[in-house]
């Protein structure tokens, strides 16, 4: 393997180095890992040359357990336990989207003293409340009064654990609010700071949701939303069941196929406009950032925007595309930034299935006695992705519905079709 081609292999260097940090919390396991791999290295640098790559290889586990460690060492509360079950007056900034369910409304906070991210739930009295909240946006300054209360933990084996969950958001306080009488909301904050960049991406996405509102009758406004924008909150839970049952949920995640018909629809565009080819790298370059976060940032689409980011700097450099190395490149930039993707069920999945397709499609394509290409690459794709997502999807949603290749096999390509035009349609007006 030369050094040109290990760069995957040294993310999974690193990767096996961030797992040994989350599976072993034991001090003494890590000091005991960390002790072989230095007697392995200096095993390895008395080799010679051959065997650099597994020098570097292990230098960079070492690292990666260190970096773990020190990270998640630093994810620990700022508020004493004893605070628990009392009433708290705190102030701060709305980190999140505000996301209502009814009579209750959801998000994050990040206190000013001490600087904490708190889950605010918040249990409204009237209608009216509503449409005050709906006002509300991140970025924005609150104060409020609440009880502080400790996120619950799984009481079954197996059941999923609300405090796990929030503590790889950096989260362990979950503040209580009964009405908005004891709420007071600042909005329209001219300083500027992340959130209330955010805050601009959110009204773009709004604007662009409510555009399709008007397209779209109702039946279909909360698939188109979820389809273009990454947005479930108007999707029919019964229809997000029957997509789930059936194993086509990932068509309603902002991933790979996403990007892809996003970007060829824009550089469609800007032909059409008269940009040259190396305008529109450059274009779509600067798009892509944008385009993630509309879209909410997820794990899938993160990776699957720096592999086309990537994909198209390598284009206009005219250099080679190796796509391992681009999946191995972005992997590595996920973890650096938030070692917490590892544990995500979106993340896995995403670059599971991706390193499986590019890794098997080829070899599952020669192997099948079919001579159109068409017929050919779409089972290929569709056998490895289920083959992928198959031990992911029974291990943490103990289901697999027997109709998902069929369904898959058959609907996906009409999906990208018609994503496809959609966005074409939305460009031409």
């Amino acid at each position: 393997m030369s050094m040109k081609n290990s760069i995957l292999f040294f993310v999974i260097s690193w990767t096996i180095g961030a797992t040994i940090i989350f599976l072993n919390q034991s001090k003494a396991i890590v000091f005991c890992i960390l002790s072989l791999c230095l007697v392995f290295i200096f095993l390895m640098w008395k080799a010679g040359k051959k065997m650099k790559i597994i020098f570097i290889s292990t230098l960079l586990l070492i690292c990666s357990i260190i970096y773990h460690n020190w990270y998640d060492s630093k994810n620990v509360s700022k508020i004493d336990s004893r605070w628990a079950e009392s009433g708290v007056r705190v102030q701060g900034t709305i980190q999140s989207t505000i996301k209502i369910d009814g009579d209750q409304v959801s998000f994050d906070v990040r206190t000013n003293q001490p600087s904490e991210k708190l889950k605010v739930y918040i249990q409204l009295n009237t209608m009216d409340e509503k449409y005050v909240v709906g006002m509300w946006g991140r970025g924005d300054f609150i104060a409020l009064t609440g009880v502080l209360k400790q996120p619950s933990t799984a009481r079954n084996f197996g059941a999923f654990d609300y405090r796990n969950y929030l503590y790889y958001q950096h989260i362990h306080w979950i503040l209580s609010v009964k009405g908005l009488e004891n709420i007071q909301v600042t909005t329209g904050s001219y300083q500027f700071t992340f959130s209330y960049f955010l805050s601009w991406i959110d009204k773009i996405r709004d604007y662009l949701a409510n555009q399709l509102e008007l397209i779209f009758s109702e039946q279909h406004h909360g698939f188109m939303l979820s389809l273009l924008l990454g947005l479930r909150d108007e999707f029919d839970p019964f229809e997000f069941e029957q997509f789930s049952q059936i194993g086509l949920t990932h068509i309603l995640a902002i991933s790979g196929l996403h990007v892809a018909i996003f970007l060829t629809c824009c550089m469609y565009v800007l032909k059409l406009l008269g940009f040259t080819k190396e305008k529109q790298i450059y274009c779509c370059m600067c798009i892509v950032p944008f385009y993630i976060l509309i879209t909410g940032a997820a794990p899938s689409v993160v990776r699957a925007g720096l592999m086309a980011m990537f994909g198209l700097y390598a284009l206009k450099k005219g250099r080679s595309k190796d796509v391992l190395n681009f999946v191995g490149l972005a992997i590595l930039l996920m973890l650096l930034w938030n070692p917490y993707y590892l544990v995500n069920v979106s993340f896995q999945l995403s670059v599971t299935v991706t390193l499986l397709l590019i890794l098997l499609v080829p070899m599952i394509s020669k192997l099948l006695p079919i001579s159109s290409t068409l017929l050919n690459g779409t089972l290929s794709v569709t056998i490895t992705a289920q083959l992928a997502s198959f031990p992911l999807t029974i291990f943490y949603f103990n289901q697999f519905s027997l109709l998902s290749w069929l369904a898959n096999l058959l609907l996906v390509p009409l999906v990208q079709h018609y994503y496809f035009t959609t966005w074409i349609s939305g460009f031409d007006s």
